[in-house]
Formats: C-alpha cells, structure tokens, sequence
C-alpha cells in the first residue's frame, strides 16, 4: 500500500463530514427530511495511526448526527471519520455511518485500502455494500430467507439509481489521487453516505429497536417472495462498535461462514444456485488498480519453465543475474504450484544453461534443447540473446499491473464423481505423451497437484506468501499465524461432495480439515504427502463447501465420515418461489407443496421435490411446458424413488396420473412357490400418457375437482 494512503484517507474524510448538511431524499418512494448536528470533536486515538500525526494533521473530525424523519417515523444516524482497531486494517482511516442508539454500523469503507496502491492522476472509487449482512450473534437461521433478503436489498437499490459498481457494490463517490479531492463532490458523497444507510437501516436494524422508531421507512415484506418471512434480527446481542470484519480493498463485511459447510437437501431446491449466487460474493474482492495477483499466478503455472523465465528476465529489463531471477514473483509463483522440494535456485540455472544460444563465449554447456534464448556475460549477468516470441510479449503484456480496478476471484469449484479419486483432489503421478528424439511419442510420468492442493497454494497467495507449500510448513508456527490471521478468505466448492467415496479422496485431509488442526490453530497438524514428500497442512483461511443431495443413498457414509468436520445446513424445497399461475389456472406452488407433504408420508424428507423443477415454467407457462416437465423429470424422479411401484405415485398424484392395467388377467406359470396364489391376485398398475392429461389433471393433486368439471 502507498505510504500516503492513509494521509489522503484522513484528509478526504474529513471534507466529505465537514460537507454534512441538512438534505431531503426519496427513498423508496417516501419523502425524507435529514437535518444535521454538528458534535464535539473527540481527542486523537492513542492507536499508532500509519502516516498520521495530530500536530501536523490537525484535530480529529467531529461526528455529525443525521436526524432523519418520514411520515410516522424518524432514525437517528451518526457519520463518523474512524480507524479501524482490528487486523488486518488495524490503524487504517475510513467512514462510518451508524445508528443509534447502540451505534450498529450500517455503511462503512477504509479508504486506505481503497486506494491501496493507486497512482498518481488516477480516480479510485470508494464502495458501499449494498447485500444484506448476516446479524451479529445470528447462527445459521434460514438461508433462502437470508438469500430473499440480500437480493431483496440488492432490487431496491438498485431501484435507488445509486451508481452500480458491481451486483453487490454502489459507488458512493470517488478520490483523485494524490490531491485526495472528492468526485464529484464532498456533498454528493455525503447524500449517497445518507442514502446508502437508509436503505439498509430496516434491512440491517429490526425487532425491538425498530419498533421505537415507528413507522418503518421500508417495508421489506413486499420485496420478498410471497409467502417468504424475514429472519428475526439479533436484538439481544451486543452491538460492539467495530466489530464487523471487512474485506480487503472493497471494505465490504467478510460473511460468517463455518469453514467446512454442506448444504443438503432434495433434488432441485437450489443449492447449487444459492452457493453459485450467494456464497461466492464472501470470496469477491475489487482490487485497485492492480492485476489480480491470483489470476497471474494460474496463468505462469500453466506455462514451460523456461517461458517463466524469459517471461521474468523480459520483466526485469532484459538482464539480472540469477539471484534477482529466483527472487522474481513469477518464478517464486511458478516454483510454489509446483510444489516439489527442489530448490527454486537450481531450476534456473538449470533453464538458462539448457536453453543458451549456441553463439555463447561464456556458456559452456552439451545438453541444449528446446527454443534458444539467452546468454551470459563475463559479469555473470544474463539476457536475452533474441528478442522474446510474439507470444510471449503478448502474455508479458497480460501479467503487467493493470489499470482500474479488477474483481478477483477467490474461489475454485470441483464435481465429484465416483471414479474422483486421492489423485485427483490432492496429487498424484499421471501419464503423459513427450516427443523422443524419433520424432514419436513416449510415455513418460509427472507428479502433479490436485484441486485441493491448488486451492490451498491460492489461499497461501492471500496470505502474502509466495513460496512453496512445504516451505510455509517449516517457518515458525506465529508467523504462520499471523500471516493467516491477515489473510482475505479463500474457498473450495465441492458440487455433488457424497457422490465420491470420501475417505478415498480426502485421505488424511479428514483429520487436517477440522478447524483446530488447521496452519496456524493451536492443535495444528503438518504431514508429509505421500508422493511428493513434501510438507502438507490446511490453512485457515480455506473455506471448504459442499452441496450434497438427500435423496442420493450414498449420503449415509459421508454423514458417518464427515459429520464431525463439517456443519450441515439444510436447504429445503421453497414451493413459495412459484409465485406464478401456469395455463389452465394450474397452481404450480399449492401442487408442490402437496406433492412433497405426500412424498414426505411415504418415503421421508430427503425424498421430497425441489422447486427448481418447475421455475423453468415462470418462462413458458404453457400447459405443454408443464407436461413436458412431468414426462422428462418428475415422473421419472418418482419412478426411481418408489423403485417402480406405480400404485405409491398414484398415490402421490391420483387417478389422473396412474390406473389399474386392463385386459385379460395374466396366470402366473405353473410351479409350486408357496405364494403363488396371492400373487397372482396381485393388482398391477401403468402410468397414463402424459399428452393425455388436461389442467384438471394437474388441478385434482392438490384439490377436488368434479369428474365432469
């Protein structure tokens, strides 16, 4: 971060409080009236503050108090410059915007971090959240409630005209760097500070303390699904100023996810979508004016070893001597997704000797191969011989700093499957084709890394290390914490997690995964990986996720295995999203919600129907749409659940749906079993044709309907 960041911050606050006047807004149609109260200005923090002196900085900023009114009720904001007391932006300067009385923060940034590492002539913009924030102390709750609430916040603001940074992001205004001026104005960046915490104010603040302001300003109820409840607010709890932990760059809150975590539930309910549109935005961040370190890194991975190096001699003007190579971030990246215990040091030699032109008078080595590049001077300097390939200036280009701000993704997403194995998710040896020197192919074998493995790399990147993953294992055990305690969050989602046989592909990630034996907690544990016999232990700033599917019946060794590890958080079916009528005044949520309360008596709650199901039908709401949807998915779903017992889905859907099979009675053969005779009394059924049904087939599921009707 610039050494200056937190000067302009501070200074940058203070005009945008000192612009805090009376204003009037409309939000959510409603007219508001906010008047303005200047407060005593509070002593300089004892906190060390980075860049910051009062004999030079002057005074601190006086908090101003928003009182604002609408029809039948009032709120009592507090707009605040503030330094942030926790890690990681321990002494970093940014705005708050409160409400009273317990000073809950609503809207908040540290503009420090903002800036970061910015240059000169270059506009940052400073962000608001505009997603919902789970309330301190709310274990759990309901996710779909929780999930209806952020994109209730995300619609209405939206709605607001606030300027859109991301899906989940406003722009409240933004800094010109280095003068720290604000664009386009301090009072615009103080109405957008106001407007911001209001539409958040009923989301964030309910219960009793709602309740003393009256009227609520925004009735949320009505930007939520029908039928859908808000999840109580957290009143009792303490309201502990600061306590909110943010995310890097953005200063937006880091959700409370357990580490590992498995949504169950039935088929089609949504969990993958809620993790897909949920659950990333907690592993999101903006990052200004710089490239992603992250997408830089997979990049390098992927490439030749002697391509790296190039690709870094180029960075470094076009010569450096080994020593400046191997301490180049691109090589330290590509030798640390490697993973391997040989040194970084010996590799470079090795590719610069390998690959020097033949016209050396310096080098002299036998075993050349592959493109020719470079050469050594008498001072033990290398460069480049020949100018790099149009390919790799172009990638040059690409790994540059870039300008503007980039959304980094800090997440990874993995299928398992039932051949998914050890090899696969940690590492393992595989074959590979190289050409000989007969112009065929050989196979040859290359030890290489899984997905966990390079999502535990990825989330040691976060950390600001850029070594090895064995090489993290040998540092002291405080510095391993402290460069974790720092750390953004970083996450693997694991789709269909008990479709694998588990204790084949975590091997002896069981054990790592618990939250106290993880880099860094106090019961930490380090193995050695079997192949490459390297040092091997989970960081604490991995997420682990997972969706699992109820109804599948592998389910049962997972539970047994995992149940220690991970939270389970139930996702059921939402009947209630169907809020929409299908041709032939068909209630595709009344037929759901009857269909799984029969599913639910014959079988159990894994076995019911999820909503996803249907909501295909909010586009085509035909009733062919919906028998289409019956013949190709919950027909053939009941068909697997009752093994093919068609009186049990008759049972579920009637009479319409299934009948008792005609014709002349079918005589058992003649052998001497001793049932025979029941059974050949047995009754058998048949599925009619799906084209054959009307609306009042569908209707009669879930009401009665006159035969005649």
């Amino acid at each position: 971060m610039r050494d200056d960041a937190n000067r302009i911050a501070f200074g940058a606050a203070k005009a945008v409080l000192a612009a805090a006047q009376p204003i009037e807004l409309t939000i959510d149609g409603k007219r508001v009236v906010c008047d303005v109260t200047k407060l005593q200005g509070p002593a300089w923090p004892d906190s060390e503050l980075p860049g910051l002196v009062s004999e030079r900085d002057g005074p601190w900023p006086a908090p101003a108090n928003i009182e604002c009114r609408w029809d039948g009720g009032t709120a009592a904001l507090r707009l605040t410059v503030d330094h942030w007391m926790r890690r990681p932006y321990r002494g970093l300067i940014g705005l708050r915007v409160l409400v009273r009385p317990g000073n809950r923060s609503l809207v908040w940034s540290t503009l420090a971090t903002v800036i970061g590492d910015a240059k000169d002539g270059e506009l940052v913009s400073v962000p608001g959240w505009c997603a919902m924030v789970k309330p301190k102390g709310h274990a759990g709750g309901d996710l779909e409630a929780g999930a209806a609430l952020q994109r209730a916040l995300k619609e209405l603001t939206a709605k607001e005209r606030l300027p859109l940074l991301s899906a989940s992001r406003v722009q409240l205004f933004q800094l010109e760097l280095p003068s720290g001026a604000v664009v386009p104005s301090a009072d615009v960046a103080f109405r957008h500070l106001t407007q911001l915490a209001l539409l958040k104010l009923d989301f964030l603040d309910r219960g009793a303390r709602a309740t003393a302001r009256g009227k609520p300003l925004i009735d949320i109820r009505k930007y939520m699904p029908e039928g859908s409840v808000p999840p109580p607010a957290a009143d009792d709890e303490d309201d502990e100023e600061g306590d909110d932990e943010e995310d890097e760059s953005s200063g937006t809150p880091r959700q409370r996810l357990p580490l590992n975590l498995i949504l169950y539930g039935p088929p089609g309910t949504g969990k993958t979508y809620h993790l897909l549109t949920e659950l990333t935005s907690a592993f999101q961040r903006t990052i200004a004016g710089r490239l992603a370190q992250d997408d830089s890194a997979e990049a390098i991975a992927a490439l030749p070893w002697w391509q790296v190096v190039a690709l870094a001699l180029d960075d470094l003007g076009g010569s450096s001597e080994v020593e400046g190579l191997v301490a180049h971030r691109w090589l330290k990246a590509k030798h640390a997704a490697q993973n391997i215990p040989t040194k970084l040091s010996p590799i470079v030699w090795g590719q610069l000797q390998q690959h020097t032109v033949e016209s050396s008078k310096v080098v002299n080595y036998a075993r050349r191969s592959g493109l020719l590049l470079f050469d050594r001077r008498q001072d033990g300097n290398w460069f480049l011989a020949l100018p790099l390939p149009e390919e790799l200036r172009q990638l040059a280009k690409e790994l540059k700093p870039g300008v503007g701000r980039t959304e980094q993704r800090n997440y990874d997403m993995v299928s398992f499957h039932q051949s998914y194995s050890y090899e696969d998710f940690i590492e393992g040896i595989r074959p590979r084709l190289v050409a000989n020197d007969e112009g065929s192919e050989d196979v040859a074998y290359k030890l290489e890394e899984g997905v966990f493995l390079r999502a535990v790399r990825a989330a040691l990147r976060l950390a600001q290390f850029d070594g090895t993953l064995d090489e993290f294992c040998r540092i002291e055990r405080a510095e391993r914490r402290r460069l974790l305690e720092e750390a953004p969050p970083y996450a693997l989602f694991i789709d269909e997690i008990n479709r694998g046989n588990v204790a084949r592909v975590f091997g002896e990630l069981i054990t790592l995964l618990e939250e106290d034996k993880r880099l860094g907690a106090d019961n930490e544990i380090v193995v050695t990986l079997p192949y490459s016999r390297s040092a091997f232990g989970v960081p604490s700033n991995l997420h682990v996720i997972g969706t699992m599917n109820t109804a599948d019946r592998s389910v049962e060794a997972l539970d047994t295995a995992l149940r220690r590890r991970f939270c389970f958080q139930e996702v059921p079916p939402r009947p209630e999203t169907l809020d929409f009528m299908i041709e032939g005044d068909v209630d595709p949520r009344k037929m759901l919600a009857t269909i799984n309360l029969r599913l639910e008596k014959l079988r159990d709650r894994d076995h019911c129907i999820g909503q996803a199901y249907l909501l295909q039908l909010k586009v085509d709401r035909s009733l062919q749409s919906l028998k289409r949807v019956f013949r190709n998915a919950i027909l053939p779903l009941l068909q697997e659940y009752f093994f093919g017992d068609w009186g049990k889905i008759g049972l579920v859907l009637g009479r319409d749906f299934v009948r008792r099979r005609e014709g002349a009675p079918v005589e058992l053969a003649d052998f001497p079993h001793d049932e025979r005779d029941a059974l050949n009394e047995r009754i058998t059924y048949e599925l009619v044709d799906v084209e054959q049904l009307t609306n009042k087939s569908f209707q009669r599921i879930y009401q009665h309907v006159p035969e005649d009707a």
